[in-house]
């Protein structure tokens, strides 16, 4: 006899019941209908509850993928990290990691950060005293962090503003900025400029930002994007609608929405893009669970079945990289789902 299982999780029964454990879906294991029209209305709700289970794993996964300064790294229980020549490294009992480009920090569930890397030349890697830390922002020359109180805190060569900044919920660096998203969805940044302060204090609602270069965007809780900064192409962000996943690099937005696909706003010299404009066909292939943007000029995505995409300017050895994550990181990804 075959096992019922949940047809939106995919959970097995474990009781006499028709509502799953797993996911909660009230009907799961309904076997009998009245007409057709019942069950049509029974495979609409599994077909939506599906929908929405899928989006909070992107969103749940877009907090725990990473691809930048040279690292890639993937967040489930422990952090699973690969450096640019190929080399493997895990960490134990991990909530957050960020990198810039020579160094990159590992926060810690006890709320302490450690640092990496060769260059404390501003005093960046200097965070062995910290402590209550929420998250943590590794940015050119200074390391940042929120504590549980929503304060900012910094090692290294800060921006003196933000570190007023109160109610704060995550940082993000731009190519001279720091951009911050607070508890309640407002913006706020430093070093860009008085025309886009005034712009950003209109900002309303916002669940995640992305920074290209000189450019911000938002993406507001009914899944449109606010944009602002230079004037370009990257302003086609605000076309876009049920955006779950916002990322950048320096020359391009992307964008994952509800239904898995992939938009892309931006533009760069012919020889500099390396794929990058293009990345929207993964979504016609692959079932794109996660993307990650790196300032240096690269995007990553993760897909359902485990695999790395990559394009653009991917810093380190790409094929010792792919091996590396086939290796150690797509069996814990494919066990997990």
């Amino acid at each position: 006899m075959s096992e019922e299982r949940c047809p939106v999780c995919g959970k097995a029964k474990e009781a006499n019941t028709y509502s799953c454990s797993g996911c909660g879906f009230p009907l799961a294991f309904v076997t009998q209908f009245s007409d057709k029209e019942s069950y049509d209305l029974w495979s609409e709700q599994v077909k939506e509850e599906k929908q929405k289970l899928t989006n909070k794993k992107r969103k749940n996964l877009a907090a725990r993928f990473w691809a930048a300064g040279g690292c890639t790294a993937y967040l489930q229980e422990q952090l699973y990290l690969i450096h640019s020549n190929g080399d493997f490294q895990k960490e134990e009992g991990v909530q957050g990691f960020s990198a810039s480009e020579r160094n990159y920090a590992v926060l810690y569930t006890d709320g302490s950060v450690k640092m990496f890397g060769e260059d404390n030349g501003y005093g960046q890697k200097d965070t062995d005293s910290w402590k209550d830390i929420t998250s943590v922002l590794a940015a050119p020359n200074c390391t940042y962090a929120i504590t549980v109180s929503g304060e900012v805190v910094a090692a290294g060569s800060a921006r003196q503003d933000v570190l007023t900044w109160k109610n704060m919920k995550q940082l993000f660096a731009g190519k001279h900025s720091i951009v911050g998203l607070d508890t309640e969805g407002l913006v706020r940044a430093s070093g860009c400029g008085q025309e886009v302060q005034e712009q950003l204090r209109k900002w309303s609602k916002i669940t995640d930002i992305a920074v290209s270069g000189d450019c911000i965007a938002g993406v507001k809780e009914d899944g449109s994007v606010c944009f602002c900064g230079k004037e370009n192409t990257r302003r086609e962000v605000e076309n876009w609608k049920d955006i779950l996943v916002l990322t950048a690099d320096n020359a391009f937005f992307y964008g994952l929405t509800a239904d898995g696909e992939i938009k892309v706003a931006g533009s760069c010299a012919a020889f500099l893009d390396r794929g990058r404009s293009q990345v929207s066909q993964w979504s016609e292939q692959s079932q794109i669970l996660a993307l990650a943007g790196s300032p240096s000029g690269s995007i990553a995505a993760l897909t359902e079945t485990g695999d790395l995409l990559v394009a653009g300017s991917f810093k380190g050895n790409i094929d010792k990289i792919q091996e590396c994550w086939k290796e150690h990181i797509k069996p814990v990804i494919l066990e997990a789902s």
